[in-house]
């Protein structure tokens, strides 16, 4: 297991109206790593916001660490589309039910723990300094951009771990 270099990526802080978490800049210095290859890895845990996350599709998380070709979608169609290495993992809707069982209120929060998703690897660290950070609803070869998240996940903290291999 080689050094293990860890950023935190939170939305209350980031360049983006607060309201609008779905697509957050950040600004990060890469250099204080070495350029070697990394396996990168992930947690997430979003605030829960006071709606409850209703949506039918999957939350992804997408963060351009400009890479290259690295992740591949496959589909149904005798077709794939390759991706970045942008694409990180998808985030979990968890629903909780507050207040009493005779009046029980619904909200949700995204998570991800370090087993939710297989780790990505990159050749080298990153070098844009400019950093953004998505979450959108499914990944379709039609659409790279996707579709951000709807409802918005509220505020949300995101720990990304780059291990040297």
């Amino acid at each position: 297991m080689g050094r293990i270099h860890t950023f935190v990526f939170n939305s209350q802080i980031a360049s983006v109206t607060a309201n609008l978490t779905s697509q957050e800049l950040f600004f990060v210095d890469w250099s204080v790593m070495k350029d070697c290859p990394y396996k990168v890895s992930f947690i997430f845990s979003s605030a829960t916001p006071a709606i409850q996350l209703d949506n039918n599709s999957g939350a992804n998380i997408f963060m351009d660490l400009g890479q290259g070709a690295l992740v591949t979608v496959v589909s149904g169609q005798n077709s794939s589309a390759t991706f970045g290495a942008s694409f990180l993992g998808v985030v979990v809707p968890t629903t909780l039910i507050l207040g009493t069982a005779a009046v029980p209120i619904y909200s949700s929060y995204l998570s991800a723990t370090t087993t939710t998703n297989n780790p990505i690897y990159i050749l080298g660290r990153p070098r844009n300094n400019n950093v953004q950070i998505q979450i959108r609803e499914g990944i379709t070869t039609a659409d790279i951009d996707g579709i951000p998240y709807d409802p918005y996940s509220g505020a949300y903290t995101m720990v990304v771990n780059f291990e040297e291999v």
